[in-house]
C-alpha cells in the first residue's frame, strides 16, 4: 500500500490518497486487532488529508471507520464528537436520515414489501368463482 501510496503522489492523483489510507487502516484492522493503533493513525491521516482537499465524501467514509474503531474500544464521547461536527449534517445526509426514520416508524421493511407486492399480483391473477346465473 505504501508502493501505491507513492505511485498516487506522483501520478497527481493525491484526491485518492484519503481512500487509500482509509482502506490501508481498515486491512490492518482485518490482520489484527493489534494493529488498531496503527488503523487509527491511518484513519486520522485520511481524514485529515481529505478535509485539506475538502473532499466530504472521503472525510465521511474515514470518520464513518474512525468512529467504528473507537465504538469498539468503547471510547463513545470521542465517537459522538467526530460524529457531530459540523460539516456532517449536509443536506443529503438529513434527507437520507428522514427516510430512513420514516422507514423505522412505518416498519416498513424490505421483506414486507415484497410480500405485499406478491399479495397483490396474487389477487388480480387468482382465478374468481363464477357468479350463479339469476
Amino acid at each position: 500500500m505504501d508502493e501505491a501510496a507513492d505511485l498516487i503522489e506522483a501520478r497527481g492523483y493525491a484526491s485518492y490518497l484519503p481512500e487509500l489510507l482509509r482502506l490501508k487502516g481498515s486491512v490492518l484492522l482485518l490482520m489484527s486487532k493489534v494493529n488498531a493503533a496503527d488503523a487509527e493513525t491511518c484513519f486520522k491521516q485520511s481524514f485529515e488529508v481529505s478535509s485539506m482537499q475538502g473532499s466530504r465524501a472521503w472525510q465521511l467514509r474515514t470518520a464513518t471507520d474512525l468512529a467504528s474503531l473507537w465504538a469498539a474500544q468503547g471510547r463513545s464521547e470521542e465517537v459522538r464528537a467526530l460524529l457531530g461536527s459540523e460539516g456532517f449534517d449536509t443536506s443529503d445526509l438529513t434527507t437520507a436520515e428522514s427516510v430512513l426514520a420514516g422507514l423505522r416508524s412505518t416498519n416498513l421493511s424490505r421483506t414486507s414489501l415484497v410480500l405485499g407486492l406478491r399479495h397483490a399480483c396474487w389477487w388480480q391473477t387468482a382465478p374468481r368463482p363464477m357468479s350463479a346465473a339469476v
